[in-house]
């Protein structure tokens, strides 16, 4: 991520501050959401190799020298690293004291403390994965490259400076060797809904490698077009990566090996040679970008998840390019008046002061990290009132145990037992939601029911999906349809799901997270173009196989969607003092499920099933609202909450079995 302004032991390199430019700039783009750079977290990988090539070369030189300089190293590391960090932190934990909720500033303050420590990339691979919505909310999440850097460099040079010393001749092949086990287990461990790979040292560290194995192979002048080519070659490979890739690349594995061994090629190719593309990263405003691409790492996402904090809702384009735009300012400023003047000696010239000052930003940084945790958060700042509604995020329905994906078991529904059971709700999360809906109901009539399906599962035979990673839910509706079949009584089916959402495959509106990539026998690939044919297959092939064993379909529309964490976007706009319109328009949620509404039309007028019309008692003819008498009616962006659930029950009951 860091190291000199494009100086190696081989002296200055002006296209390598270039290259640092070509890493953060799609980095910045990707956080903030800009169409078009979906690959943009590769530019870290960039960063990873132009780090291991240039601190390695100047360990390197030093220890050709005769010297091992090791306190001198970190002399120079904490010259570079600290200063720009530590006030990066200072300044986000105040923001983090004035615009987070308990809940949240105790997850800031944990994040806080690791950060200081080096160690947040295993504290974000054991909390969340980088590409899951609640990354969304973590404004320290990109210090997982740092730490990653540094349990690196605490080892590296010592194993420079011994075999150096005692093998030189195996220091190559043992280094290649690591990078190419450190690759292996990169390729193993990179495993959909498993970041281990994403965040892990180990699993990283040949891209560093790739680096350190430039700096230490002997200089080689190419052959003029030779080296044209390979440069040329070497950035379209991570420009390639870069608008090729997204949150559905398995990632880091082998993928990665496209944008690592791009960045390769461009330093080998501009190494002593003159090249087109050597020429292009040298360009002035692109070096300067380089310059003060650490600042601008550092500064960039925590500048874009505040705003999106304190804004609430999405932020427009405009609002998007102004954060953009701050983060460049707050980057310059940085480097002008905090990296510069440490590195240049002009503050804390001495080494054991400076050392000194490091490790008290760092025990600031812990303690002040620990105490807001054990402080759960400084509740005092928020009013009591606004806890309790944030709160309410909890009031869900634990349906986990009810998932009955080969292996699990269906839960009852209503005060009988399994073998009472006289039909089924089959659906995903949002089954679950309305499962204090089917209860009242069920209770109200005799009636008992049982759940079957499991949460991010669309009940439909014979589809599987694609979101954090491939996910098979083709099983799991196979046996349900076997269970069905031997248990005639269970004469009604309710099917229950976020169809649009699956259907389209993209959230609604701002809402954070992944799309999502449904797949049947005949759509192996996953394409968002592709959804709404694998989506009316598979619900036809679902209706064909229900009227077959003669049930009663029942399909309940799905509960309209928002783009925010309502009950804590409620709690966070009355406490800033904010007017926010959380309620989505009726004419958006009629838009949104206008595929899938035609499809269940057809599917009434042809007499295969009947439908329950959610937004009838959610919207009226202008917007569907999200709150009644001050609170939420949803949990999060689209699960009701349990205790708002039963209301429902009278549009259910209907549907029940006779008595």
């Amino acid at each position: 991520m860091v190291g000199g302004a494009g100086e190696s032991a081989r002296g200055y390199r002006p296209e390598i501050d270039g290259l640092r430019a070509v890493a953060v700039v799609p980095v910045v783009l990707y956080h903030a959401h800009v169409p078009g750079v979906s690959g943009g977290f590769v530019g870290v990988d960039v960063f990873f190799v132009i780090s291991g090539f240039l601190i390695t070369g100047i360990l390197a030189g030093d220890v050709a020298a005769g010297r091992f300089p090791i306190l001198t190293f970190y002399e120079r590391r904490v010259r570079r690293i600290f200063p720009a960090l530590f006030v990066m932190l200072a300044v986000a934990s105040v923001l983090a004291v004035l615009l987070l909720l308990p809940f949240e500033l105790e997850d800031f303050a944990a994040s806080l403390a690791a950060s200081a420590l080096f160690v947040s990339n295993l504290h974000f691979m054991g909390e969340t994965g980088y590409f899951v919505a609640a990354a969304a909310g973590k404004p320290l999440l990109h210090t997982w490259s740092l730490a990653v850097e540094e349990q690196f460099y605490i080892l590296f040079p010592v194993y420079l400076w011994l075999m150096s010393r005692w093998v030189p001749r195996l220091l190559v092949p043992l280094t290649a060797a690591l990078l190419a086990g450190s690759l292996a287990w990169c390729i193993l461990k990179t495993h959909p809904q498993d970041d281990q790979a994403f965040f892990f040292t180990p699993t990283r560290v040949w891209e560093l490698l790739a680096g350190s194995l430039l700096a230490l192979a002997p200089p080689r002048v190419l052959a003029p077009r030779v080296a044209q080519a390979l440069a040329a070659v070497g950035l379209a490979m991570i420009a390639a990566a870069v608008f090729g890739f997204d949150a559905r690349t398995p990632f880091p594995g082998a993928a990665a090996m496209l944008p690592v061994g791009g960045t390769v090629l461009v330093i080998l190719a501009c190494g002593g040679n003159r090249t087109w593309t050597g020429r292009l990263l040298s360009l002035g405003w692109l070096r300067f970008v380089g310059l003060i691409s650490y600042s601008l790492y550092l500064w960039h996402w925590p500048l874009i998840v505040f705003w999106r904090f304190w804004r609430i809702a999405p932020p427009t384009p405009a609002e998007t390019a102004l954060v953009v735009a701050a983060s460049f300012a707050a980057a310059t400023l940085s480097w002008r008046y905090v990296e510069r003047p440490f590195r240049k000696r002009a503050l804390l010239a001495r080494r054991g002061p400076l050392f000194a000052a490091g490790l008290a930003a760092m025990a600031v940084a812990v303690v002040a990290g620990l105490g807001a945790v054990r402080l759960q958060g400084l509740p005092g700042r928020v009013p009591p009132e606004l806890l309790a509604l944030a709160d309410l995020r909890s009031d869900e329905v634990d349906f986990s145990r009810c998932d009955s994906l080969p292996g699990g078991r269906p839960c009852v529904i209503g005060d009988g037992t399994t073998a009472d059971a006289r039909f089924v709700v089959w659906g995903d999360s949002h089954a679950g939601a309305l499962m204090p809906a089917f209860e009242a109901a069920a209770r109200d009539t005799g009636e008992t029911g049982l759940y079957l399906g499991a949460a991010g599962c669309v009940p439909l035979a014979g589809v599987d999906q694609f979101r954090w990673g491939f996910r098979t839910c083709s099983d799991g509706a196979e046996a349900i349809l076997k269970l069905l079949a031997g248990r005639p009584e269970l004469g009604t089916v309710i099917l229950v799901s976020r169809w649009a959402f699956y259907a389209m495959g993209e959230r609604y509106r701002g809402e954070a997270g992944p799309p999502v990539f449904i797949l049947d026998p005949e759509t192996r690939k996953v394409s968002l173009a592709e959804n709404g044919r694998v989506f009316a297959r598979g619900l036809a092939r679902t209706l064909d196989a229900l009227n077959a064993l003669g049930r009663r379909v029942v399909v309940v529309a799905q509960a309209p969607e928002n783009e925010f964490e309502l009950p804590q976007a409620m709690a966070r706009a009355r406490w800033l003092g904010r007017t926010v319109d959380f309620a989505p328009t009726r004419a958006g949620y009629d838009a949104r499920n206008a595929f899938v509404g035609g499809l269940l039309d057809a599917a009434v007028a042809r007499e295969e099933a009947e439908v329950i019309d959610l937004a009838a008692a959610l919207c009226d003819a202008i917007a569907c609202p999200v709150e009644r008498e001050g609170l939420p009616l949803y949990h999060d962006s689209n699960h009701l909450r349990a205790a708002f659930a039963p209301e429902l029950a009278p549009l259910v009951t209907p549907f029940l079995p006779a008595p």
